[in-house]
């Protein structure tokens, strides 16, 4: 025989097992509506603001436009359009002895509308600077083609730093088109 005070126990408990199972099912059902973007996806963006060592400081923001949109099991998850933000980590300005100029870049989040904004962590795989009529510089790669006049030869280095190795300032105009890749899979909530 199952008392009152039992009863009412035992009803309190059921309910909130009942409770945690409807929450559980609705956040499966929520994450199923997710994408998850693999780490070493490719984002191509289209730089809005200009970066140089003479006139960009650590610290300065920039934000890129999204120019291609990124599929993801047939669906777009980030559309055409989506916004990156991000910061200059380091400058270096090119010195008498060691002609080098760098630049590092910090990609922190991306808004994608209708979803909000994600916090990414990125780096820069490749550069075209804008004008410059050339083959676009990869991550690693050897070989430094001739960026824009003026600008000097540009490569991207092994963690995505951008380098000018002539001794000339380092300048990424506006327009130019970085590709970035992720470092970490990137969830992004669905519609």
């Amino acid at each position: 025989m199952v008392s009152c005070k039992n009863w009412g126990m035992n009803h309190r408990v059921g309910l909130g097992l009942l409770l945690v199972f409807a929450l559980l099912a609705a956040g499966v059902c929520a994450a199923a509506g997710d994408a998850a973007l693999p780490q070493g996806t490719r984002i191509t963006l289209q730089l809005n603001n200009s970066l140089s060592t003479r006139s960009s400081g650590e610290g300065d923001p920039f934000t890129a436009v999204v120019t291609t949109p990124v599929y993801r099991e047939g669906r777009i998850v980030i559309p055409k359009g989506s916004v990156v933000d991000g910061s200059v980590a380091r400058v270096l300005r090119p010195g008498r002895l060691k002609g080098k100029a760098l630049i590092d870049l910090k990609f922190q989040s991306i808004s994608i509308p209708g979803r909000g904004e994600r916090e990414i962590v990125a780096t820069l795989d490749r550069v075209d600077v804008e004008g410059g009529g050339r083959a676009a510089l990869e991550k690693g790669n050897s070989a430094l083609p001739t960026a824009k006049a003026g600008v000097g030869a540009l490569s991207v280095g092994e963690k995505g730093s951008v380098f000018s190795s002539q001794g000339l300032d380092l300048e990424i105009p506006r327009g130019s088109t970085l590709d970035i890749q992720l470092e970490r899979p990137l969830a992004i909530p669905g519609e």
